[in-house]
């Protein structure tokens, strides 16, 4: 049994119908056809036109070491943080909004061995990697050393608002791997939130 649920958005320029209510899928396979009437216009438009380079890059083979599961997504307002749990990401800076991002799993935010943990992709154009990381966190991972922080913040909303710092690298096509969230256990550092990766090939 699968349960799905999302939003699809309409490839017209009718501007009054921009996203369908919310679609519901209980098992699958099964299919939901959506009338006219399905679609309807928001405050604030969720539907992303991709770029040139969105639909150039191609984002493949994505893994964690624990063998959670791990997905791609396109960053919105209220995109998900995490494949197991309903918390929501806010506030997402304007470059970011409409590129690829993983979505992790909370559940990997303290590995039992930190040294053994990795998560990996591959990419077929050279691409730009935001880290977003629990602010809450005194200190980065030391295989983040060579990223620079940003000015910039994302925020999940986990009932109570929390603020991400943002830390970015460039990186060649070809498989990125990334570490552990922590260097240590979460009794030492926190026991707070996985980080999320967001892709920019745009650079």
């Amino acid at each position: 049994m699968f349960i799905l649920q999302g939003m699809i958005c309409k490839a017209s320029a009718e501007e009054e119908k921009d996203y369908s209510e919310p679609v519901r899928i209980d098992s699958v396979p099964r299919s939901v056809e959506l009338d006219d009437k399905d679609f309807r216009k928001p405050e604030r438009s969720i539907c992303v036109r991709p770029t040139e380079a969105l639909l150039t890059l191609k984002i493949n083979n994505v893994r964690s070491s624990t063998n959670k599961t791990y997905i791609v997504g396109l960053l919105q307002e209220g995109s998900i943080a995490y494949t197991d749990r309903s918390y929501r990401y806010t506030g997402i800076p304007s470059y970011l909004e409409g590129q690829p991002y993983v979505v992790t799993a909370n559940d990997d935010k303290c590995p039992k061995d930190p040294s053994a943990f990795s998560m990996s992709f591959e990419v077929n154009t050279p691409v730009t990697i935001f880290v977003a990381r629990d602010s809450r966190y005194k200190d980065k991972p030391a295989w983040m050393k060579d990223f620079e922080k940003t000015n910039d913040t994302i925020t999940l909303a986990a009932g109570d608002n929390f603020p991400y710092a943002f830390y970015r690298k460039n990186f060649p096509a070809g498989t990125i791997t990334l570490g552990s969230n922590v260097d240590g256990t979460c009794q030492q550092e926190g026991e707070f939130t996985m980080y999320s990766v967001m892709i920019s090939s745009g650079r």
